[in-house]
Order: C-alpha cells, then sequence, then structure tokens
C-alpha cells in the first residue's frame, strides 16, 4: 500500500507514518523539517520526503505534480496543524489566518489533488487529525477548536460526495496524547498531568493507540466505515 502523510515530522503524524512504514508500505511523508524527514528515511528506505511549508500558495500543486509517477495512492493521513493557545481578547487575525490556513485550507486543497487525476484509487481511505475541543468548550482554544469543528463538517461532506467511488474519509477526535508537544507543555504547567486526569478519567492517550484507530480506518477492516468523527478521548466527552 501507499500513503501520503502529512505534518509526519513529530507527533501522531510521525508515529503514524513509522507505524505504516514498519508494515511494509509505501509513505510520502510531508513536513517542513528536512532533517526529521530524513532520519525516517534512513530507517526505511521506502519514505519519500517531500520538504514543504503547505501554507504557501501553489505548494500542494506542485506537490501532486511532482508525485504523479506514484500515483495511485491508497490513502491519505492529514496530521499537520498547528493549536496556539490564546484568550479571546488575544485572537488576531494573522494567527487566525495561520490556523485555518494550516488546519482546514491545507487540507481541503490536499483533497482536491487527491481525488482528481488518479491520484488516489477508488476504494482509497483518507484519515484526518481532529480534537475533542470540536465538541467540548475549553479555554483559550476558540481558534483551534473552531478549525476542527470545520475540518469535521468538511469531511462529513467529502465522505457524501465521493462515496461513489467507494473512498472513505473521516476523522479521529483525539483528547490529550503522549506527545512531545505535551512533554513541553509539562514544563511549563506544573501537575499537568493531574490537571488532564480531572477532565479525562482514563488518562493520557498513548500516541500507538490513536495510531492504530488511524491504520484501522485505514485498512479494509473499515470498509464501511465514512463521513464518521471517531474519539479517542479518555472519557473527556462523557
Amino acid at each position: 500500500m501507499r500513503y501520503i502523510v502529512t505534518g509526519a515530522s513529530s507527533g501522531i503524524g510521525k508515529r503514524c507514518a513509522e507505524r505504516l512504514l514498519s508494515s511494509g508500505n509505501e509513505c510520502v511523508l510531508v513536513a517542513r523539517s528536512e532533517d526529521k524527514l530524513k532520519k525516517i528515511k534512513e530507517k526505511y528506505p521506502q519514505t519519500y520526503i517531500v520538504v514543504s511549508d503547505l501554507l504557501k500558495p501553489g505548494t500542494i500543486e506542485k506537490i501532486f505534480s511532482e508525485l504523479k509517477v506514484l500515483f495511485p495512492f491508497d490513502g491519505l493521513v492529514h496530521c499537520a496543524g498547528i493549536a496556539p493557545l490564546k484568550r479571546t481578547d488575544e485572537n488576531d487575525i494573522n494567527t487566525v489566518r495561520d490556523t485555518y490556513a494550516t488546519n482546514v485550507f491545507s487540507f481541503l486543497e490536499m483533497m482536491r489533488f487527491f481525488v482528481q487525476d488518479g491520484a488516489c484509487r477508488d476504494g482509497g481511505s483518507v484519515v484526518a487529525m481532529s480534537s475533542v475541543v470540536a465538541h467540548r468548550g475549553s479555554n483559550r482554544q476558540s481558534i483551534y477548536s473552531g478549525t476542527k469543528a470545520a475540518l469535521e463538517a468538511t469531511v462529513r461532506c467529502m465522505a457524501k460526495e465521493l462515496i461513489y467511488r467507494k473512498i472513505r474519509v473521516n476523522t479521529v477526535v483525539s483528547g490529550t496524547v503522549e506527545t512531545e508537544m505535551l512533554c513541553k507543555l509539562r514544563c511549563e504547567s506544573p501537575n499537568l498531568n493531574v490537571k488532564i486526569e480531572q477532565h479525562s478519567p482514563l488518562g493520557i492517550v498513548p500516541v500507538e493507540e490513536v495510531c492504530e484507530i488511524i491504520e484501522f480506518l485505514l485498512s479494509d477492516n473499515a470498509s464501511h466505515i465514512t463521513g464518521v468523527s471517531m474519539p479517542i478521548d479518555s472519557g473527556y466527552l462523557l
């Protein structure tokens, strides 16, 4: 199988890419950090790396033009995203634009090219990362939560539209996941784990469990699942 993974240099995107590669799949990894992508390629030779900033106009069209020799793909995993923490009175238009551009607009543009010109085989699968804050209010998350709510609504419409080609489109709705970002936040916020577990009784989500769900949704074992927002939230949304 052959997949495209965005945001593949860190966090969920990196672990998902490594999981797919370790299972013998081919992956095109898209991210801004060339050094981090090269380290993955050193371990998994069947890796194709694309160093790119998805915010720049024309970038995604260029990516797909260069990837034509690899068509068709079996799936796309969209993990690229940013999550600014700002109070309502701190929200500025540049942050709003960048967050929507990274979390939503880049996905729309990726999908525009992914479903045309033979880029994706009929019966392929798309998974985009969402968040519990799209469903439940949280402090300093008004911009980020809006992007994830928009992403989920977009996915439902795409799933409806692409069902005739049996292309499935779903989101994974994650709670707090054990990633490098969380490690950094622990240094800034004392007793962070205790605070998280007050809202997530089952604790912090291991990143491998998120990747397992992504891999399941990509697989033929999920051939009848489309247009859903699948939560892995440790009870946050209960």
